[in-house]
């Protein structure tokens, strides 16, 4: 009777870590609602110019005299919708509806000089996130009816001024992440699906090195690297059937790099050019284990590849515009 139970969990979660497998575009935010976001961040590894650089590229801090403060804050709208190739008698041929939704943001930058060498800075925001509602009669609602990811950082860094032009940074990216997914059991046909809920949570440690270099007057060059931060979500699964069992799951959120130049075209107008590259390959199988069994799943996943290009303009002291 235990070794069906526990195949019976097994099952649960192969069903649940199906859609985890597909989302093949990746998971990391390019924009932390920072000015540059104005610009599809083009530019913002070469420096910003404020108090976002402390998440952006620590080694450009030490262009910034004094302390410097910044809080933002807004929403994000997704809008999502699946079309249905396929049915079957036990799925049905539900489209899910919209599965969007609207999400509050915010981020706290601080940076501060600290002697003529050495800036230290500090920074806290969303840095990843996913959130898909489907309707309950869905095709898909064997995969998932809602998913839930949050990835929430606190990086302190330092920024060093090695000569005139070169400085280089180090920060250390601490994150705390949270996976909750709805999905539906069916029982058979013509009987009321079951329902399963999976969550967990992990708290994991990385680390951010970073370079900023001023060509000249007018030019300016940046690179950061990002370690990839390896999660273990120690959870549980239940379902409306009355089966429960603790569980980890294993994910791995990708090494990401940024290259980005920026150069002042003219005294009010700068051009900002920006390379990124995401290892989301390296991924690997998602584990998940449970008491007397687990599984291990193909994720199928890509790198992905990012390209920006941004305008600043200069109108006053108080005014920028930005497009990108």
């Amino acid at each position: 009777m235990k070794k069906r139970w526990s195949k019976k969990i097994t099952l649960v979660l192969v069903s649940a870590l199906l859609p985890v497998t597909s989302m093949a575009g990746g998971l990391w935010l390019n924009e932390f609602g920072d000015p540059s976001q104005g610009r599809a961040s083009a530019g913002s590894a070469a420096g910003t110019g404020d108090a976002s650089n402390s998440a952006h590229n620590p080694a450009a801090m030490t262009r910034l005299g004094g302390d410097h403060v910044m809080i933002t804050g807004g929403f994000l709208y997704a809008k999502t919708e699946f079309d249905v190739t396929s049915s079957g008698a036990l799925n049905g041929d539900g489209d899910g509806g919209s599965a969007g939704g609207t999400a509050p943001t915010g981020s706290v930058f601080y940076t501060s000089q600290f002697n003529d060498k050495t800036w230290l800075g500090v920074s806290f925001g969303g840095w990843s996130g996913a959130g898909l509602d489907y309707d309950n009669d869905w095709t898909g609602r064997v995969q998932t009816t809602e998913i839930e990811m949050t990835a929430i950082v606190l990086m302190p860094s330092i920024g060093y001024k090695l000569t005139d032009q070169l400085s280089i940074g180090i920060g250390l990216p601490i994150m705390y992440t949270k996976l909750e997914m709805d999905l539906a059991v069916p029982q058979g046909p013509g009987l009321n699906d079951a329902t399963a809920n999976l969550d967990g949570d992990d708290v994991v440690v990385a680390l951010n090195l970073s370079v900023a270099y001023d060509y000249n007057d007018t030019t300016r060059i940046g690179a950061i690297y990002n370690s990839e931060f390896e999660a273990e979500y120690s959870g549980r699964i239940k379902t409306t059937g009355g089966l429960k069992a603790s569980t980890d799951t294993d994910l791995t959120f990708a090494t990401k790099v940024r290259v980005s130049l920026s150069h002042d075209i003219t005294d009010s107008t700068t051009g900002h050019l920006s390379w990124g590259w995401e290892d989301w390959s390296a991924m690997g199988d998602v584990s998940i284990s449970v008491e007397n069994g687990g599984v291990s799943l193909p994720r199928n996943w890509e790198d992905t590849y990012h390209y920006a290009v941004g305008l600043t303009h200069t109108i006053s002291d108080s005014w920028r515009i930005n497009t990108g």
